[in-house]
């Protein structure tokens, strides 16, 4: 400040929203739930804040009319791990989810493109578990193709 009374200026600090969560995809898929994995989140060793949680967002695909988005679920030791298991959903269904981090700033951003397409088996089936290195299936190998689309997600080549 200036002028006799004044006091110095407390320095302002400028927080930035967290960054995209990278390298989303199922590694396990039952009738109820599936099981996501992601790209480890690494401590800052810059000015950055820290995540403080991340939240899973989804719901059922909608074949038409716009996607609805709800909380799924909230992880919250962002640092701890990179997998985590999205419970409570329906069988034999086609799924979207994304993934946002969140720190004191907000919500980070996601883009319109970067989220996960997945279909839960039904009841009783052997659950389908994707290996990290080679993308293979393990399970219902013959009665559900699963294969990467474009977006990065997977999809049930036999709908």
């Amino acid at each position: 400040g200036r002028g006799a009374n004044s006091s110095e200026s407390v320095p302002v600090r400028m927080w930035k929203r967290p960054k995209v969560i990278k390298a989303i995809r199922a590694v396990k898929i039952e009738a109820t739930k599936v099981t996501l994995e992601w790209k480890q989140l690494l401590k800052s060793k810059s000015r950055r804040i820290d995540v403080d949680e991340i939240i899973v967002i989804g719901g059922p695909r909608q074949r038409r009319g716009k996607q609805s988005w709800k909380a799924l679920g909230r992880i919250s030791k962002p640092y701890a791990g990179n997998t985590y298991t999205v419970k409570k959903l329906s069988e034999s269904t086609d799924y979207v989810l994304k993934l946002l981090a969140r720190n004191k700033s907000g919500k980070g951003k996601c883009d319109k493109t970067d989220f996960l397409e997945v279909r839960t088996i039904k009841v009783g089936e052997s659950p389908i578990v994707i290996d990290s290195e080679n993308n293979r299936t393990f399970g219902q190998q013959h009665e559900h193709d699963v294969a990467l689309d474009i977006k990065g997600g997977l999809r049930n080549m036999n709908q």
